[in-house]
């Protein structure tokens, strides 16, 4: 393989999860090959029926796929043109990773080492590391003896992600070994990505088991155990919430406690912002502000969707210093279309330097949004300090 390509960056989230290729989620795993193969092909005739195509023929031949050589032909086939852009096809894109799924569930290391020949345009080989997935899943030890003596150099691009690729596959028979071998990443997004199948692994025990599990991440791998503590809790049910809560309320670092807490608030806001606003504010108060922040990160959620309820909530709670940030991410998320409330939500913020540097952000973040109705509003409103008023509408003069 070129290591010498041009490097095309893939993307990764904050979501709900984390990609591993251009333009795909990974964050949901598939219980079997079979499982994956089905919702690929939904996902694909679904891409075909609003691109006004009836059926995705690969799908179809997909089925006759018999042996490996029937699989490196139609492979063959099928990419064309190795230097146009992945998924500049979104259909024939998806179609290759399933075959590439279906023919490593087959015969992994045959799969594998005719991938790892494709001049892919991206240190990201997005077949590869399907196929790499099940052969961790079937072998984990082959796919890795496979793998460091194929990308010996474990800071480069593509072993990293090829890692995350068999750690895909592993935690389903070898769970220690595949976070043995997540703590041996070198930092980055690959590792931070991978993170996500060993989750999502253990969500499927409780959140006392996952709180266990995230003990075991070294507290000096401070990215790693940041990304963990924050994108685990969307990957268990609703009622486990309470009990990462408990877990994290015993952590020595504040900032490990922040990190869940707020985590947990803003997950379980979008699935009942109601409930998620009256578990953040039976917080116990601190000093380091995780139940303010809690309470803000559920009500941002809340104000999007329901503004009218976050309005009447956070007028309960005018004139206490606990509710600032509330009423902060309250105006951030209804200044556009209901700005007189918004403004009146500022306004209660008890810290005045706070509260000025809310006018000041929000007031120019709304006029470059919609500079006339901006400036007819600061023109006349007696709710924002004169001063931040003359200075955002020195813009329109």
């Amino acid at each position: 393989m070129n290591k010498s390509r041009v490097l095309v960056l893939s993307s990764w989230i904050i979501v709900p999860a984390v990609l591993f290729f251009l333009g795909r989620s990974l964050q949901k795993e598939e219980s079997s090959s079979e499982a994956s193969r089905g919702k690929r092909s939904s996902s694909v005739q679904r891409s075909s029926a609003q691109g006004g195509l009836v059926h995705d023929e690969l799908y179809g031949h997909l089925r006759n796929l018999k042996n490996s050589s029937g699989f490196e032909s139609f492979f063959r086939g099928s990419f064309t043109d190795e230097n146009q852009p992945m998924e500049a096809d979104q259909v024939r894109h998806d179609s290759l990773l399933a075959i590439a799924d279906a023919w490593a569930a087959k015969a992994p290391e045959e799969a594998v080492q005719f991938l790892n020949e494709l001049a892919i345009p991206d240190l990201r080989n997005p077949y590869l590391f399907f196929a790499l997935g099940q052969w961790g899943r079937q072998n984990p030890e082959s796919a890795l003896a496979w793998l460091k003596k194929h990308y010996p150099d474990a800071d480069d691009v593509s072993r990293m992600y090829l890692t995350a690729g068999v750690i895909r596959g592993m935690v389903h028979s070898q769970p220690e070994v595949a976070f043995n071998e997540l703590l041996a990443m070198a930092p980055g997004p690959e590792r931070r990505g991978a993170v996500d199948f060993l989750l999502q692994t253990w969500a499927q025990e409780g959140g006392e088991k996952m709180g266990q599990y995230l003990d075991q991440i070294p507290e000096n791998n401070v990215r790693l155990r940041e990304a963990a503590l924050r994108k685990g809790i969307q990957f268990l049910p609703t009622e486990e919430f309470t009990v990462m809560s408990d877990w994290a309320s015993q952590l020595s670092n504040e900032k490990d406690r922040m990190t869940t807490q707020t985590a947990i608030a803003a997950f379980w806001a979008q699935r009942d912002s109601q409930e998620a606003m009256d578990w953040a504010g039976s917080l116990p108060k601190d000093d380091f502000g995780i139940r303010s922040e809690a309470m803000a990160r559920a009500v941002t959620y809340w104000a999007r969707e329901e503004p009218e309820k976050a309005f009447e909530w956070a007028s309960k709670h005018h004139g206490d210093p606990d509710y600032d940030r509330a009423l902060r991410s309250v105006a951030w998320n209804t200044v556009g279309y209901q700005h007189e409330q918004a403004f009146e939500q500022i306004a209660q913020i008890t810290d005045p330097v706070a509260r000025d540097r809310t006018f000041d952000q929000i007031g120019w973040m709304w006029m470059s949004d919609a500079p006339a109705a901006a400036r007819d509003f600061f023109e006349t409103t007696t709710l924002v300090p004169d001063e931040i008023r003359y200075q955002i509408l020195s813009n329109f003069y």
